[in-house]
């Protein structure tokens, strides 16, 4: 009965998978078409679970949609281990905590057979990114658990893990996110605008990323330091002493002489601030946008931050 163009198959069944070829003929002549290859398949997914950060305590949810002709039913799997009760199109999981943290899929199912969906990774971390998303600035990885610290510069994160080593994503290109092989023995972290910095626990710094005006060359013999800090070309370390060490672009360099027994440190786009011990604070750099204008009478000060063209300091009070 198959004699028309076009041929229809309905109701389609796994049995139907093959070859197909037409035989053409008229009065006078005749040919063979072939071969066309039709696969039927019991079931497809059309929607594959996507990978997601979430919160320890917090919520996530993966979700799968499939087509086909007869009922289904869903299997989640967790590091290819069947939930319990986890049998619906949706899977919630609430109160995270970081053991759930791994790879998740579902296995979808009717009369004629099965599939499984691809793997999702599901990443529980202490602390989460939001905004925009440029050169996957957001893309946490997965396993880094509740690091100590975490640094953002303008494309790149980084994190200080418990076993003192650095995880770095986002934007690689200029070097700010590749971390340099072997470092370790680190207990404080720095993004820069396009690079990075992290300080040994010897009092070394350690910095890589794009050196366009030296930011990343540390100078030679640099030691005893306390803090550091990344700006737009330039970076900070703090000493003992409360001494300032400056490198990378010029005019962010120069610290001034007030720039004494400092406790604090931050760098901004093209701009630098200090915490003295006496609850003061100097700042130094571009000025175009007032950045440096510290307010006549601050006192009190507990910390400093440093934006791209702006100031911003903390008293003992809160305020």
């Amino acid at each position: 009965t198959a004699t028309n163009n076009p041929l229809i198959l309905t109701n389609m069944t796994v049995g139907q998978s093959g070859n197909y070829s037409v035989f053409i003929s008229n009065s006078a002549a005749m040919t063979t078409v072939s071969n066309a290859v039709l696969t039927v398949v019991p079931l497809f997914i059309t929607n594959q679970p996507t990978s997601q950060v979430a919160l320890v305590g917090g919520m996530a949810t993966f979700s799968v949609g499939a087509q086909s002709s007869f009922p289904v039913t869903y299997q989640w799997r967790f590091q290819g281990t069947n939930l319990t009760a986890a049998t619906n199109a949706f899977l919630t999981l609430a109160n995270l905590d970081l053991a759930q943290e791994g790879s998740y899929s579902v296995v979808v199912s009717n009369s004629a057979g099965a599939v499984t969906s691809g793997n999702a990774s599901l990443t529980v971390s202490t602390f989460i990114g939001w905004g925009a998303n440029y050169a996957g600035q957001l893309n946490i990885p997965p396993g880094i658990g509740a690091p100590l610290a975490v640094a953002a510069g303008q494309n790149h994160g980084l994190a200080l893990l418990v076993d003192r080593t650095v995880t770095a994503w986002g934007n690689s290109s200029l070097g700010a996110a590749v971390v340099p092989e072997g470092l370790s023995n680190v207990i404080a972290i720095a993004a820069g605008q396009y690079h990075s910095l992290a300080l040994r626990e010897d009092g070394t710094v350690a910095a890589w990323g794009y050196d366009r005006s030296g930011q990343t060359n540390v100078p030679i013999g640099l030691n005893n330091v306390v803090a550091v800090a990344g700006g737009g070309s330039h970076s900070l370390a703090l000493r003992t002493g409360g001494t300032i060490i400056a490198w990378g672009s010029v005019a962010q360099t120069n610290t001034p002489p007030a720039a004494s027994n400092v406790v604090a440190i931050a760098a901004g786009a093209i701009h630098s601030m200090a915490l003295r011990a006496a609850g003061t604070v100097v700042a130094w750099g571009n000025n175009t946008f007032g950045q440096t204008n510290v307010p006549a009478g601050l006192t009190n000060v507990i910390a400093v931050a440093a934006g791209f063209y702006h100031s911003l300091a903390l008293r003992s009070d809160g305020t």
